[in-house]
């Protein structure tokens, strides 16, 4: 049997209370993506703080939207001139709460892409998208189930993309794995959409959903957000704006401990004076030569007092970070580097005749990685 709306007994104050703590923590975190993001100078780095804000923001006008259906009266009809037709006042807010969802979840998709290398092969994704995006206008006022399967569909799609996000973000362990915490990433935006479904008032009125479903579907919601708060509060990973400040020196080295590159990236060049420089290379070829007979090919760190030492080797190459903490992102940093700096320079590296100017373009290689 469907569920009577708007909800009375003995769930109404849970649910109430579950709906009114999701709601709080959504525009939390859509206030906490606007301040990480006021104060950086350019789109790049800010372009996916914003993305997450307009998504958070397009979840919690829905989950008002939800919220105002499903626990307080609506009467009357609404006349839609120009589509010369009458609906439903509820029905009305109910397909205009799907379609803001629907509108900002494509913004804060195509926001999170645009600077992205990927953004040109998702081109065809986006235009599909966009046309998914405008069918819902014109089904408007046809039938609510037509809005939940456009929902749901929308689910799939974000969840699509934040589990490639995750992956990419811990991708750089082991791309053929997925570990415990790209797991932990995935887990809130699933729990989210379970929770939507479950909650929704499509749901309540049309399948045989009863109080306690409604109130595990809001359980789910406020675990989904909860997770997510403290993942976004706690993992400077996730914002790209802030993952590189970690960071504090990197080098490129040959296997026979000569520095072929260097980079500070605390400190402005006319800070660095040479003996800093001489001193650091003559540090981390020590590390090296302690390091390298074990170590093999591969990744690996070393705690020295407060600063983290990261290494990534290859059979031409070394590749190491000093930075405050361990970070996954270093970890890709350091592999990349390797990478793409024994594809360009396999033939050099082999027979080096000392000169490190040659060795100068690994700087842009490593600017555009960061």
């Amino acid at each position: 049997m469907s569920v009577e709306l708007p909800i009375e007994g003995i769930f109404r104050a849970p649910l109430l209370l579950t709906h009114w703590i999701f709601n709080i923590l959504c525009f939390e975190l859509v206030f906490l993506f606007i301040l990480k993001y006021r104060n950086k100078k350019t789109l790049k780095t800010i372009s996916r703080e914003i993305a997450f804000s307009i998504l958070f923001l397009g979840i919690s006008i829905f989950s008002m939207i939800q919220f105002n259906i499903t626990f307080y009266q609506m009467t009357g009809n609404v006349q839609l001139s120009f589509l010369s037709t009458t609906i439903s006042l509820k029905l009305f807010f109910n397909n205009l709460s799907y379609f803001f969802f629907i509108l900002l979840s494509f913004l804060s998709l195509l926001i999170f892409k645009i600077n992205s290398i990927e953004f040109l092969q998702n081109m065809l994704f986006f235009y599909l998208y966009g046309i998914f995006f405008l069918g819902t206008i014109f089904v408007f006022v046809f039938k609510p189930q037509v809005f939940l399967i456009i929902s749901i569909l929308n689910w799939i799609i974000l969840i699509y993309f934040w589990i490639r996000y995750c992956l990419q973000v811990n991708g750089s362990k082991n791309k053929n794995t997925t570990d415990t915490e790209t797991i932990l990433l995935m887990l809130p935006m699933i729990l989210i959409s379970l929770g939507f479904f479950l909650s929704s008032n499509l749901m309540m009125e049309f399948t045989l959903a009863n109080d306690f479903i409604i109130l595990i579907g809001n359980m789910l919601n406020l675990s989904g957000i909860l997770i997510c708060l403290i993942i976004f509060l706690r993992d400077n990973r996730l914002l790209d704006s802030k993952r590189w400040e970690n960071i504090e020196e990197i080098f490129v080295m040959n296997k026979q401990g000569a520095c072929i590159f260097y980079k500070n990236l605390k400190l402005d060049k006319k800070d660095i004076d040479e003996q800093l420089i001489s001193g650091a290379i003559t540090s981390m070829t020590i590390v090296l030569q302690e390091m390298t007979d074990s170590m093999g090919m591969g990744r690996s760190n070393i705690q020295k007092k407060n600063k983290l030492i990261s290494l990534y080797s290859s059979e031409l190459i070394t590749s190491v970070c000093i930075s405050r903490y361990e970070s996954n992102f270093i970890d890709y940093i350091l592999k990349e580097l390797v990478n793409r700096v024994e594809t360009i320079y396999e033939s050099t590296l082999n027979d080096w005749d000392g000169n490190t100017d040659i060795f100068l373009p690994i700087e842009f290689i490593l600017s555009k990685l960061i």
